[in-house]
């Protein structure tokens, strides 16, 4: 959508644009940061299609049957190479399981919402990566 105002540097005139960005689909990507995960090929190609279909400003996918089903057919992938790519993501800390059937995706590699939202999920990923890492700690029996 082009706006023919102008907006003035100096002495110089130049025209201005109005850009529409359709937020759904916008994605930040910090590509630089999928080499500190050891992320495979395979890993990423699952990755940017998981996120596009990621809530706003959450980084939250439910993964009903359903939508696995629909992520398997688009990407052209087995169930079960599907779930050991989720597994694979899990192990290098680009995923989180939430329940169930939801996931969460590492907001410092990617990151779908407004940028004044993501501190906040990048903090509720942080806080949900502690909390889990301290139930996997084994419990130990203080003896005195």
């Amino acid at each position: 959508m082009k706006d023919n105002s102008q907006q003035h540097y100096g002495s110089q005139e130049y025209p201005t644009q109005q850009i529409q960005k359709n937020t759904e689909t916008f994605l930040a990507v910090y590509v630089d940061n999928y080499k500190l995960h050891n992320l495979s090929t395979t890993d990423i190609y699952v990755l940017e299609h998981i996120a596009t279909k990621m809530q706003f400003n959450s980084n939250k996918l439910d993964l009903s049957t359903k939508v696995r089903k629909d992520i398997t057919k688009h990407l052209s992938m087995k169930k079960s190479t599907f779930s050991n790519r989720l597994r694979s993501l899990k192990q290098k800390n680009a995923i989180i399981e939430l329940d169930a059937t939801e996931i969460m995706i590492n907001p410092y590699l990617v990151f779908k919402g407004l940028k004044e939202k993501k501190g906040d999920v990048q903090a509720y990923y942080a806080h949900k990566v502690a909390e889990q890492k301290m139930h996997e700690l084994p419990i130990c029996d203080v003896q005195q």
